[in-house]
């Protein structure tokens, strides 16, 4: 039992197929435009990553020197050598 639509009702459907197709592609532009924009903060991270570990390793090594001249300074004072 098919039943037929009015002229007006065909045109509002039609009107609304539209507004969907349209908000749909605004959509799908959007949800492109975020990925990439994701994609790259994600490099940015992996990048900052690799910065943080290469700056903390550097700073551990110059704190190891410090504890090391600390050492020696400490080591020349308690052998009475002068220097330093």
């Amino acid at each position: 039992m098919a039943q037929a639509l009015s002229a007006e009702e065909f045109q509002r459907m039609q009107a609304q197929l539209l507004e969907l197709r349209t908000e749909n592609y605004r959509l799908s532009d959007e949800l492109r435009k975020n990925g990439a924009e994701l994609s790259g903060l994600r490099q940015r991270v992996q990048t900052l990553d690799r910065d943080l570990a290469k700056a903390n390793k550097a700073l551990s090594k110059s704190k190891k020197a410090q504890e090391v001249e600390a050492l020696l300074g400490e080591t020349r004072m308690l052998q009475g050598v002068p220097g330093g």
